[in-house]
């Protein structure tokens, strides 16, 4: 989640979040593994200044997690 808190600039802005790990990513100690992440809006409430932003994180060709999700507030 730190590359989605490094984008939106302020961790105080969620209010909520959520995971569920598919798999545990296990990597050798003498090697290393691409991350991909990516975010995106999934629900606005504008009337609740609310937004809720799907998370996916992805190694080797495979989901790390399932159902992350953050719920952000929306500055009018």
């Amino acid at each position: 989640i730190q590359p989605f808190l490094d984008w939106l600039g302020n961790p105080y802005l969620i209010t909520e979040y959520k995971t569920k790990f598919n798999k545990p990513l296990l990597v050798a100690p003498d090697k290393s593994t691409q991350l991909e992440m990516s975010a995106i809006v999934g629900k606005i409430d504008m009337q609740h200044h609310r937004a809720r932003i799907d998370l996916q994180a992805i190694a080797n060709q495979q989901a790390i997690l399932s159902n992350a999700q953050a719920m952000i507030i929306v500055k009018p």
